[in-house]
Protein backbone atom coordinates (compact mmCIF):
# COMPACT_ATOMS: atom_id res chain seq x y z
CA UNK A 1 0.00 0.00 0.00
CA UNK A 2 1.38 3.37 -1.01
CA UNK A 3 1.80 5.86 1.84
CA UNK A 4 1.40 9.53 0.97
CA UNK A 5 4.48 11.57 1.80
CA UNK A 6 4.49 15.32 2.49
CA UNK A 7 7.33 15.62 -0.07
CA UNK A 8 8.72 13.25 -2.69
CA UNK A 9 12.18 11.67 -2.49
CA UNK A 10 14.55 13.63 -4.68
CA UNK A 11 12.71 16.89 -4.03
CA UNK A 12 14.79 19.90 -2.92
CA UNK A 13 13.66 21.89 0.14
CA UNK A 14 15.72 24.76 1.50
CA UNK A 15 18.70 23.72 -0.60
CA UNK A 16 18.60 20.11 0.65
CA UNK A 17 17.75 17.11 -1.54
CA UNK A 18 15.52 14.57 0.26
CA UNK A 19 17.09 11.11 0.06
CA UNK A 20 15.35 8.76 2.49
CA UNK A 21 12.47 8.73 4.99
CA UNK A 22 13.94 8.12 8.46
CA UNK A 23 10.93 8.93 10.63
CA UNK A 24 7.15 9.37 10.49
CA UNK A 25 4.70 10.98 12.86
CA UNK A 26 1.27 12.50 13.08
CA UNK A 27 2.49 15.89 11.85
CA UNK A 28 4.70 14.74 8.97
CA UNK A 29 7.92 12.96 8.04
CA UNK A 30 11.62 13.31 8.69
CA UNK A 31 14.01 12.77 5.78
CA UNK A 32 17.74 12.19 5.51
CA UNK A 33 18.97 14.89 3.12
CA UNK A 34 22.10 16.39 1.55
CA UNK A 35 22.84 20.03 0.82
CA UNK A 36 23.05 20.54 -2.95
CA UNK A 37 26.26 22.60 -2.93
CA UNK A 38 28.03 21.73 0.32
CA UNK A 39 27.14 18.04 0.45
CA UNK A 40 26.41 18.44 4.17
CA UNK A 41 24.06 15.81 5.60
CA UNK A 42 21.02 16.90 7.60
CA UNK A 43 17.57 15.78 8.69
CA UNK A 44 14.60 17.66 7.23
CA UNK A 45 11.21 17.51 8.98
CA UNK A 46 8.36 18.28 6.56
CA UNK A 47 4.89 19.14 7.82
CA UNK A 48 2.09 16.97 6.39
CA UNK A 49 0.46 18.50 3.30
CA UNK A 50 -2.99 18.92 4.89
CA UNK A 51 -1.49 20.59 7.97
CA UNK A 52 0.72 22.89 5.89
CA UNK A 53 -2.48 24.62 4.76
CA UNK A 54 -3.69 25.13 8.35
CA UNK A 55 -2.45 28.37 9.90
CA UNK A 56 -2.66 26.97 13.45
CA UNK A 57 -0.46 23.96 12.71
CA UNK A 58 2.01 26.07 10.73
CA UNK A 59 2.29 28.45 13.70
CA UNK A 60 2.87 25.52 16.10
CA UNK A 61 5.49 24.05 13.75
CA UNK A 62 7.30 27.40 13.55
CA UNK A 63 7.08 27.74 17.34
CA UNK A 64 8.83 24.36 17.71
CA UNK A 65 11.70 25.55 15.52
CA UNK A 66 11.92 28.91 17.31
CA UNK A 67 11.88 27.36 20.80
CA UNK A 68 14.68 24.89 20.02
CA UNK A 69 16.73 27.68 18.42
CA UNK A 70 16.38 29.86 21.50
CA UNK A 71 17.32 27.10 23.94
CA UNK A 72 20.53 26.18 22.12
CA UNK A 73 21.49 23.35 24.49
CA UNK A 74 23.95 20.55 23.54
CA UNK A 75 21.46 17.91 24.71
CA UNK A 76 18.63 19.20 22.50
CA UNK A 77 18.61 18.51 18.78
CA UNK A 78 19.76 21.60 16.85
CA UNK A 79 17.45 23.18 14.26
CA UNK A 80 19.44 24.90 11.55
CA UNK A 81 16.87 26.49 9.23
CA UNK A 82 13.15 26.97 8.62
CA UNK A 83 11.37 26.82 5.25
CA UNK A 84 7.89 28.13 4.36
CA UNK A 85 7.34 27.93 0.58
CA UNK A 86 4.51 28.00 -1.94
CA UNK A 87 4.17 26.24 -5.31
CA UNK A 88 4.35 23.55 -4.12
CA UNK A 89 3.26 24.27 -0.56
CA UNK A 90 6.02 23.09 1.79
CA UNK A 91 6.63 23.86 5.47
CA UNK A 92 9.77 22.30 6.93
CA UNK A 93 12.79 22.79 9.13
CA UNK A 94 16.34 21.49 8.84
CA UNK A 95 17.96 19.71 11.80
CA UNK A 96 21.32 18.21 12.59
CA UNK A 97 21.45 14.58 11.44
CA UNK A 98 21.97 12.21 14.38
CA UNK A 99 23.44 8.70 14.33
CA UNK A 100 22.27 6.23 16.95
CA UNK A 101 18.90 5.06 18.31
CA UNK A 102 16.01 6.28 20.39
CA UNK A 103 16.05 5.35 24.05
CA UNK A 104 12.85 3.36 23.40
CA UNK A 105 14.58 1.15 20.79
CA UNK A 106 17.54 0.57 23.10
CA UNK A 107 15.39 -0.34 26.13
CA UNK A 108 13.36 -2.74 23.98
CA UNK A 109 16.56 -4.61 23.11
CA UNK A 110 18.39 -4.60 26.44
CA UNK A 111 18.42 -3.00 29.90
CA UNK A 112 20.92 -0.20 30.53
CA UNK A 113 23.63 -0.51 33.14
CA UNK A 114 23.71 2.01 35.99
CA UNK A 115 26.79 3.66 34.46
CA UNK A 116 24.78 4.20 31.25
CA UNK A 117 21.44 5.15 32.83
CA UNK A 118 22.75 7.78 35.26
CA UNK A 119 24.44 9.99 32.60
CA UNK A 120 21.31 9.77 30.45
CA UNK A 121 19.07 10.92 33.33
CA UNK A 122 21.49 13.73 34.25
CA UNK A 123 21.70 14.99 30.66
CA UNK A 124 17.91 14.97 30.30
CA UNK A 125 17.65 16.93 33.57
CA UNK A 126 20.22 19.52 32.45
CA UNK A 127 18.44 19.96 29.13
CA UNK A 128 15.11 20.45 30.92
CA UNK A 129 16.72 23.03 33.21
CA UNK A 130 17.56 25.07 30.09
CA UNK A 131 14.05 24.52 28.71
CA UNK A 132 12.36 25.65 31.93
CA UNK A 133 14.62 28.73 32.12
CA UNK A 134 12.76 29.99 29.02
CA UNK A 135 9.34 29.20 30.57
CA UNK A 136 8.81 26.27 28.21
CA UNK A 137 7.44 22.79 29.00
CA UNK A 138 8.16 19.92 26.59
CA UNK A 139 4.90 18.05 27.45
CA UNK A 140 5.80 14.83 25.60
CA UNK A 141 9.06 13.65 27.14
CA UNK A 142 9.29 9.87 26.69
CA UNK A 143 11.90 7.32 25.51
CA UNK A 144 10.81 7.79 21.87
CA UNK A 145 11.84 11.45 22.11
CA UNK A 146 15.23 10.83 23.71
CA UNK A 147 17.91 9.99 21.15
CA UNK A 148 21.10 8.22 22.25
CA UNK A 149 23.93 9.35 19.99
CA UNK A 150 26.31 6.59 18.85
CA UNK A 151 28.03 5.45 15.69
CA UNK A 152 25.53 3.36 13.72
CA UNK A 153 27.69 0.24 13.96
CA UNK A 154 28.43 0.41 17.69
CA UNK A 155 26.62 -0.51 20.88
CA UNK A 156 25.53 2.04 23.50
CA UNK A 157 28.66 3.81 24.85
CA UNK A 158 29.60 3.39 28.50
CA UNK A 159 28.78 7.10 29.02
CA UNK A 160 26.21 7.88 26.32
CA UNK A 161 25.34 11.33 24.97
CA UNK A 162 21.67 12.17 24.40
CA UNK A 163 19.53 14.63 22.46
CA UNK A 164 15.91 15.49 23.29
CA UNK A 165 13.66 15.55 20.22
CA UNK A 166 10.20 16.81 19.22
CA UNK A 167 9.02 20.05 20.81
CA UNK A 168 5.91 19.97 18.62
CA UNK A 169 3.45 20.23 21.53
CA UNK A 170 5.68 22.24 23.85
CA UNK A 171 3.90 24.85 25.98
CA UNK A 172 5.28 28.39 26.15
CA UNK A 173 4.31 30.19 29.36
CA UNK A 174 4.25 33.62 27.75
CA UNK A 175 1.12 35.79 27.45
CA UNK A 176 2.46 37.07 24.12
CA UNK A 177 2.38 33.58 22.59
CA UNK A 178 -0.47 33.31 20.03
CA UNK A 179 -0.74 29.53 20.46
CA UNK A 180 -3.03 28.22 23.18
CA UNK A 181 -4.12 24.68 24.04
CA UNK A 182 -7.88 24.20 23.81
CA UNK A 183 -9.47 23.82 27.23
CA UNK A 184 -10.07 20.19 28.14
CA UNK A 185 -7.62 18.84 25.56
CA UNK A 186 -4.87 16.61 26.98
CA UNK A 187 -1.47 17.06 25.32
CA UNK A 188 1.21 14.38 25.70
CA UNK A 189 1.50 10.63 26.23
CA UNK A 190 -0.61 9.49 29.24
CA UNK A 191 1.90 6.87 30.46
CA UNK A 192 4.51 9.64 30.95
CA UNK A 193 2.22 12.26 32.50
CA UNK A 194 1.55 12.95 36.16
CA UNK A 195 -1.92 11.75 37.13
CA UNK A 196 -2.96 15.21 38.31
CA UNK A 197 -1.99 16.70 34.95
CA UNK A 198 -3.80 14.02 32.94
CA UNK A 199 -6.95 14.68 34.97
CA UNK A 200 -6.88 18.49 34.98
CA UNK A 201 -4.60 19.39 32.02
CA UNK A 202 -2.77 21.83 34.29
CA UNK A 203 0.84 21.99 33.29
CA UNK A 204 3.19 22.64 36.18
CA UNK A 205 6.65 22.81 34.74
CA UNK A 206 9.16 21.08 37.00
CA UNK A 207 6.97 18.37 38.63
CA UNK A 208 5.52 17.34 35.26
CA UNK A 209 8.86 17.13 33.47
CA UNK A 210 10.65 15.44 36.37
CA UNK A 211 7.92 12.79 36.50
CA UNK A 212 8.60 12.10 32.81
CA UNK A 213 12.34 11.79 33.50
CA UNK A 214 11.68 9.21 36.21
CA UNK A 215 9.46 7.22 33.83
CA UNK A 216 12.13 7.32 31.08
CA UNK A 217 14.71 6.03 33.57
CA UNK A 218 12.77 2.88 34.48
Amino acid sequence: MKVDLPAELGEVIGGYRLEEVIGRGGMGCVYRASHLKLGRKAAVKVLAANLARDAHFVARFFQEARIVGEIGHPNIVAILDYVDAEQPRRVAYVMELLEGSTLRAILAARPLSMTQAIPIALQISEALRAVHALNVVHRDLKPENVFVVAASDTDVPARPSIKILDFGIAKVHDPRSPIETEAGVTMGTPAYMRRSRSRTNRCRRRPTSMHSVSCCSR
